[in-house]
């Protein structure tokens, strides 16, 4: 019904325009708050010029800023105990891109989040400036390079997913 109402309210059912139940996360304040977003308020708010979709399963969907690893001085934070995301982020339903309403209890997807601790900050921005792209030889020993560094990023990811913080749900 909501869906529906503002489809009629943007003039043809933009599917931009389409609010859904979201939570937002926001590593600065700390906090995961519900809230109502079309894919560009969420856009907005997440203050991405380059929005990147992260398919999490079970019909969720994470909206970060794409460039967010390479902006220095980013909050960074622990998405499911092993990735690394930075900067703001909206979970929503969706399949494949579409919005809706995210399709799990509140409680459970906050549960996915954590925070990094401050005395962790430094070494996160390290971990992020170490993810920067890099250009490597496409023969064996280029990619025998290329999978040391990446199980390095994961050993050091997974050490800030053991320090870190579980987030509690913010009222709206």
């Amino acid at each position: 019904m909501r869906q529906e109402q503002e489809q009629e309210q943007d003039g043809g059912g933009d599917p931009r325009h389409v609010r859904a139940r979201v939570l937002r996360i926001d590593p600065a304040a700390r906090t995961v708050t519900p809230a109502e977003d079309s894919w560009m308020t969420a856009l907005e708010w997440i203050g991405a010029d380059l929005p990147e979709r992260v398919g999490c399963g079970s019909g969720v969907d994470l909206w970060i800023d794409e460039e967010g690893m390479l902006k220095d001085g980013a909050d960074h934070w622990i998405l499911g105990g092993d990735q690394m995301i930075a900067g703001r982020g909206v979970l929503v339903g969706g399949v494949g891109g579409e919005w809706g309403d995210l399709p799990i209890p509140a409680e459970v997807a906050t549960g996915a989040v954590s925070w990094i601790p401050a005395a962790f900050h430094g070494r996160a921005q390290e971990i992020a400036d170490g993810m920067r792209p890099v250009a490597v030889a496409w023969d064996a020993e280029g990619m025998a390079q290329l999978a040391k560094m990446q199980e390095e990023r994961a050993g050091w990811i997974e050490m800030l997913a053991v320090a870190s913080e579980p987030a509690t749900l913010t009222a709206d």
